[in-house]
């Protein structure tokens, strides 16, 4: 069925490329889209493991990313990854409860 509907649009002549680009999807709206969605997993993330596997898990995609993009200064997201990492194992190391401890369930 959707290959019969993909033909009858692509049939109709309908320039979807316009019809993006006059509604400005793929500029701004993807881009604020984007942020929201990364802070409500953020506080997500929060809430169900704690501070010390979220500053990790930010750390380590920081600091993988400063390997692999062409960022401009590459030295300080390599520096502040790590620093990320370094609080987060910090945090998640605590007694005093102030990093959750992850459970894992095994089947």
């Amino acid at each position: 069925m959707s290959f019969l509907i993909i033909y009858g649009l692509y049939k109709s002549g309908i320039d979807f490329s316009s019809i993006f680009y006059k509604l400005q999807f793929f500029g701004d709206l993807i881009l604020i889209l984007v942020g929201i969605a990364l802070i409500i997993f953020i506080i997500w993330a929060i809430i169900r493991w704690g501070w010390g596997m979220v500053l990790i898990s930010l750390g380590a995609l920081i600091w993988f990313l400063a390997f692999i993009m062409d960022w401009y200064s590459k030295g300080s997201a390599i520096i502040f990854g790590l620093v990320l990492i370094a609080i987060g194992i910090f945090l998640h190391t605590r007694r005093d409860g102030g990093g959750r401890e992850i459970r894992l369930r095994y089947a």
